[in-house]
């Protein structure tokens, strides 16, 4: 009867010291469930250990202040990611990104084709929807229930649903070809890696004109049905190779490389990435350092700009991946465009010393804690 027991127990300890289940439902029906296995199976599980598992969940109440000072939020972490973020950040900034991917995301943030706030409070009011639009621009939508597809706008193509960290790194390779001595809308730039479509929705809705690069055959679909429903794709040239091969046949201004990774930026939306298998992510790290590399050697020419970002909170592939682009002997030199105070609404404190910016679920101020983690560099070839 251990493994009986055993489920039973921690089914009973889950409900009262984190589902916050009334105790006397939480006691009373897990002692039931022990007992009812016993006429399931017509093994009775013996009267004494049901009084011991009563007794045993009685005591957890009792004692449920104690019990609950016991736990940390990072105890929902598996050892080897807890020690990851625990080297990269330390303790105390592990235990904040913890606590923000245990809170149950009640918003959804859309990125909006237009910037009129006018036509946005319209849109959304007609429904009655909550919402607010964020320092960067994004909108962020609260308590939504309906499916996305009912959501106003959604069939006219207005926006598209993206994290406001997601939004970063479109904006960061935008504003610095704004400040290039050349017509805006003359431009073109390459969006790699660049299903589902999110950040060369934000290009395009710009005014520059995009080159999609996506290996997947079928992501590349997915993408172009996302463009079609925005009403982007005539603008857009969709490329279905691999990254380290594409060659472009015009001259490109800038690309924005929004490289695979682990994805561990996402735990608000993917709780399961706290219990991930330990996987080795060397084959991520060379496709990493692979695109960026052709990008820069093969792609651009001097004075083009890589904007690199993952939603990795691994410093392994994002800062470090960077600097060993800047520190490199062999190939074309790059040399960073730091982001300056105030380009990026609400996330000056995310700049860190290098001009790079980080983000770090639940560590920013106000709206902007619950964002997904992110890390985005910009880089000009010289």
């Amino acid at each position: 009867f251990n493994l009986i027991l055993r489920s039973a127990l921690r089914i009973g300890v889950a409900q009262l010291v984190f589902l916050n289940t009334p105790s006397h439902a939480a006691i009373s029906e897990t002692v039931e469930v022990v007992r009812t296995y016993g006429l399931v199976t017509s093994k009775p599980v013996p009267e004494p250990l049901i009084k011991f598992v009563n007794a045993v969940l009685r005591n957890v109440n009792r004692n449920i202040d104690d019990v609950n000072e016991r736990f940390s939020p990072v105890c929902n972490m598996v050892p080897w990611f807890r020690q990851r973020l625990h080297d990269d950040w330390g303790a105390a900034t592990t235990i904040k990104i913890c606590e923000q991917y245990m809170e149950t995301p009640h918003y959804l943030d859309l990125s909006f084709k237009t910037h009129d706030d006018n036509f946005i409070h319209a849109l959304l009011d007609s429904q009655n929807i909550t919402h607010e639009i964020l320092e960067n621009g994004s909108t962020r939508l609260e308590n939504v229930n309906a499916p996305v597809t009912e959501i106003p706008g959604y069939s006219s193509g207005d926006w598209w649903v993206q994290s406001a960290s997601a939004s970063i790194p479109a904006m960061a390779l935008i504003s610095s070809l704004k400040d290039l001595d050349k017509d805006f809308g003359d431009l073109i730039v390459g969006d790699v890696c660049a299903a589902p479509g999110g950040k060369t929705a934000q290009l395009l809705s710009s005014g520059l004109r995009v080159v999609a690069v996506e290996s997947s055959a079928r992501r590349v679909r997915r993408l172009g049905e996302n463009l079609d429903r925005l009403k982007l794709a005539e603008k857009c040239i969709i490329k279905n190779c691999l990254g380290q091969s594409w060659l472009p046949e015009e001259h490109v201004d800038g690309i924005l490389l929004d490289a695979p990774c682990s994805a561990t930026g996402t735990g608000i939306r993917r709780p399961d990435i706290l219990q991930k298998p330990e996987d080795d992510i060397s084959g991520l790290l060379k496709s990493q350092r692979e695109l960026c590399e052709h990008c820069i050697d093969n792609v651009l020419n001097k004075g083009g700009i890589l904007v690199y970002s993952t939603c990795s909170i691994f410093k392994e592939e994002s800062e470090e991946q960077v600097q060993k682009l800047l520190d490199r002997s062999e190939g074309t030199r790059v040399r960073t465009i730091p982001f300056r105070q105030g380009e990026i609404g609400g996330f000056d404190d995310a700049i860190d010393e290098n001009g790079w910016l980080r983000v770090l679920p639940g560590c920013l101020d106000g709206e902007l804690k619950k964002c997904d983690g992110f890390f985005v560099a910009r880089l000009e070839v010289k």
